[in-house]
């Protein structure tokens, strides 16, 4: 079993969710049919993936076990408290744990429908250093690396990359390509091209010897600083933001949304439909609940405030299941608000009007 360094961060999850203590957890990773399918390494998106499951999954579970402890001592779910997996009722021993019901508790039911997540003023564990559960290893040097992993007849392949995103290839001599040394396959789909060889080092090598062998079509512009590209770009967020509050939209807001605004669109509530027929990879958050929040932070964070106006654009989807930021900034009569995705993009930005005299809106 392979442990990376963000297993801790799991555990940690799980740890805070099940209030049980980190050392009682153990990670089964690497068997996409019995754990955690996160898709493909990269993007840094293992909490924002797999750690909203976690938290989900251990959140449900909990849920479920305190639910049978309740039918038990006859009592409300809400007198019940866990430590470390034991449970009180009204913070006297009652002789249950989670070990002693969950052998009578069917655990293969949905996550949405149990599933309770701490609030952030809940958590206990989060933000806290807890013992790094592939340290030893690494110490001692016996920890695997995905680059360790050797397989029978196992090859190894690299992209030959074009000079620029817009790059289309004009021509390619395949005859001298395959002359080349240690080259097992070259694969050409149109504009993409890729080696394959046994060892990595030198698939490496033959990507460079491959592409002298190419002649690209040439972009109307080539960037040539691409960091000063970036600065030169007009970005929707103008300031540092003076607030940040982390959102997690689920499908139980979104519902309730459409059902105050009377909003019956199918992508806010059925995601079987989104999914499958729109193609959307998930629930879409309505732009007006995005409005909605920005604004509701704004007053909370400058009580007294009148608005005079305030006007937002989207700028990008953002889907339930994935945390959000609600952001803002105060300069002189002017709030800038946006709303800040998971992966950084800006999903909204806002500009409102303001002046002292209290909360209201003018228009």
């Amino acid at each position: 079993m392979n442990k990376r360094s963000i297993n801790t961060a799991f555990v940690q999850i799980a740890a805070e969710e099940l209030d049980i203590d980190p050392d009682r957890i153990e990670i089964s990773a690497g068997n996409t049919k019995d754990g955690l399918d996160g898709g493909c390494t990269a993007g840094s998106q293992s909490m924002q993936t797999e750690g909203i499951s976690v938290r989900k999954a251990a959140s449900a579970a909990r849920m479920l076990m305190l639910s049978k402890a309740s039918e038990l001592l006859q009592s409300d779910v809400r007198e019940l408290n866990v430590i470390d997996g034991e449970i009180y009722l009204n913070d006297n021993s009652t002789n249950l744990s989670y070990w002693s019901i969950a052998k009578d508790i069917d655990f293969n039911q949905p996550v949405e429908i149990y599933m309770q997540p701490k609030l952030p003023s809940q958590r206990k564990l989060a933000g806290k250093s807890i013992k790094r559960i592939d340290l030893k290893n690494k110490i001692l040097g016996t920890h695997e690396f995905v680059h360790d992993i050797e397989l029978d007849g196992m090859l190894h392949a690299r992209v030959v990359r074009p000079p620029s995103v817009s790059s289309r290839i004009i021509k390619i001599d395949i005859d001298k390509i395959n002359t080349l040394k240690n080259l097992k396959k070259l694969v050409v789909n149109g504009s993409f091209i890729a080696v394959i060889a046994e060892r990595e080092e030198d698939a490496v090598k033959l990507v460079q010897q491959v592409n002298k062998y190419c002649k690209w079509s040439t972009p109307d512009k080539i960037i040539e600083d691409p960091l000063q590209f970036i600065r030169d770009t007009k970005s929707p967020i103008i300031n540092i933001p003076q607030w940040k509050t982390e959102i997690f939209p689920n499908s139980m807001l979104l519902f309730r949304y459409s059902a105050l605004t009377f909003n019956t669109h199918r992508i806010h509530y059925d995601r079987k439909y989104c999914m499958e027929e729109e193609g959307y990879e998930g629930l879409l958050v309505h732009a007006p609940l995005l409005a909605t929040l920005l604004i509701e932070k704004a007053i909370i964070e400058n009580p007294g405030l009148r608005f005079q106006s305030f006007q937002f654009q989207a700028h990008s989807p953002v889907f339930d299941e994935k945390p959000f930021f609600v952001c803002g900034s105060k300069e002189k009569k002017n709030l800038d608000l946006w709303v800040l995705k998971f992966d950084g993009t800006v999903g909204m930005s806002a500009v409102a009007s303001v002046k002292s005299g209290g909360v209201s809106f003018d228009s």
